[in-house]
């Protein structure tokens, strides 16, 4: 999913710093320092290398060179890593310990609603944080086989019953800006739920008058798909841990995204989730919009962590809290030019049936 650029309506809700070209600018006349991709951030990071590496063994047979230490990829060597459209690779690291069970890859549970908060600072300037009502669809409106074909993908429905600013902000919008994002509410996000129990595909529909909030609505949803990574069909006990990487787009560029997830604990029915992901660059070109020609992806750093708690028996969460900063150094050449930063600090809960109404 492709995130665009807020246009002049979404400006005068937003409490923007300045856009992604006047960013760069200030950027390109900065003098700031390359930023440190290298090393490992925690153990899991470290069975993420260990990992990475493995699938990178392929590389004598010219499959993958495994992830750079810059954080970006050249792009021929991304499309061997990990090509475009292509389903996410998943290696096991290692299955726990005993009592073992199997995670579950049943879809979304109907009816079920969350209360999603989302902060967020995109490139542009950042995003005043907001707070979401979500419903899975009802059974009337039960999810269909997908497109794609049989095997067990399902197409999965998601409403916005309503949307408003965290009570907690300090910030002040601009006059007419909480009606606007109320116009959120009704926005639908559509994905296709794999067999292995991740997203694709996600795509999201906003209503005219609030159409030029879009870009909101896809950083949530880019958010969301977050937490739905692929599960092993072996059985897993505490400890069991196992490492994903596919491609998505966050803020608008094209990332390569490698998750290293550990079953914690199993409280019941309930399986509680540790993840730690990295993201890479797809290519130089792998950039947010609005910067001037000719500015290519120098390094990029991006370290984020996770918590999850969902069901034994399905993908429906039940709580999460997770953030992932991206630094992001540009310039020409070989000379850098200056670093931009944007992140996403994510919470999210159930949400009761009443006082929401449909």
């Amino acid at each position: 999913m492709k995130a665009g650029v807020p246009k002049l309506a979404a400006a005068l809700v937003l409490v923007m710093l300045g856009t992604a070209c006047d960013s760069a600018k200030k950027a390109t006349n900065s003098d700031a320092r390359p930023a440190d991709s290298a090393k490992p951030k925690s153990k899991l990071e470290q069975q993420l290398a260990a990992a990475g590496a493995a699938m990178a063994s392929s590389a004598a047979q010219g499959e993958g060179k495994g992830p750079p230490p810059t954080g970006v990829f050249d792009a021929a060597a991304a499309d061997a890593e990990q090509p475009a459209g292509a389903a996410a690779k998943w290696t096991m690291v290692g299955s726990g310990s005993e009592p073992k069970i199997v995670l579950e890859p049943n879809g979304l549970e109907p009816g079920a609603r969350l209360s999603f908060s989302v902060g967020a600072t995109a490139f542009q300037g950042p995003l005043p944080p907001l707070v979401y009502v979500l419903e899975v669809a009802h059974e009337d409106a039960k999810a269909k086989p997908s497109a794609e074909g049989s095997g067990g993908f399902r197409t999965v429905v998601i409403k916005v019953l309503r949307a408003e600013v965290d009570p907690k902000w300090n910030g002040k919008l601009e006059p007419g800006g909480d009606k606007l994002i109320a116009k959120l509410a009704g926005s639908t996000l559509t994905a296709t739920l794999t067999p292995e129990g991740a997203f694709k595909s996600l795509t999201v529909a906003v209503s005219k008058e609030a159409k030029d909030l879009a870009y909101i609505v896809e950083t949530m949803g880019q958010a969301l798909e977050f937490l739905f990574v692929p599960l092993p069909k072996e059985k897993v006990g505490a400890g069991a841990s196992w490492l994903v990487s596919d491609r998505t787009h966050v803020h608008g560029m094209e990332l390569l995204r490698y998750r290293a997830v550990t079953l914690q604990q199993v409280q019941g029915d309930t399986a509680i989730l540790g993840i730690d992901v990295r993201h890479y660059a797809s290519s130089v070109a792998a950039l947010p919009a609005g910067l001037p020609a000719g500015v290519e992806a120098l390094r990029l750093e991006s370290f984020g962590k996770a918590t999850l708690a969902r069901k034994t028996s399905s993908v429906t969460p039940l709580a999460a809290k997770y953030s992932w900063p991206i630094d992001l150094v540009v310039g020409k050449g070989a000379q850098a030019g200056g670093k931009l930063h944007a992140d996403v600090k994510v919470e999210l809960g159930t949400a009761p049936r009443d006082p929401v109404r449909p």
